[in-house]
């Protein structure tokens, strides 16, 4: 016999396991994770502005049914709050904290892209705590309210 018979058969390879992964996977990864970390907190805020919007919404037209029965000038400093809780909410405690009278007024134009709050129907906010009755253009007030809260993003 020529030595055929002493021969092995072909002894393949063993596959190649998926784990551990190439150094390139972890970079794909940690990418990935990123990616996804930074959309996920966009979703999230997101999410939660067009809830915090709905419940204030919610909460103004309740309010303006009240303006019509109840006593206008406790509906009117309710709606003062409203505002310095969504402005809490949209902007930095340190931006909101220590403004009061003209300079929170210019502050709601500024970030409200108006004038109505410190030349219109929203100097109400300052004048009608101290006011025995107000005038007809104090429902204006809800308005001016909900196109503020259109502007926030």
């Amino acid at each position: 016999m020529n030595g055929l018979e002493n021969l092995r058969d072909i002894h393949e390879p063993s596959l190649i396991g998926w784990w551990p992964l190439a150094p390139g996977w972890y970079v794909v990864l940690i990418a990935a994770f990123i990616v996804g970390a930074f959309v996920g907190r966009k979703i999230y805020r997101r999410w939660r502005q067009v809830s915090l919007k709905r419940y204030a919404l919610a909460h103004l037209d309740e309010l303006a049914m009240q303006f019509q029965a109840s006593h206008q000038a406790e509906i009117i400093q309710e709606l003062s709050v409203l505002l310095r809780r969504l402005c809490l909410a949209y902007y930095s405690r340190h931006q909101i904290a220590g403004l009061s009278g003209d300079d929170w007024l210019r502050f709601l134009d500024r970030t409200g892209s108006t004038r109505a709050f410190s030349q219109g129907t929203g100097r109400l906010l300052l004048t009608a705590p101290y006011q025995k009755t107000l005038d007809d253009s104090a429902g204006e007030l809800f308005d001016t309210i909900k196109l503020w809260l259109k502007e926030q993003q």
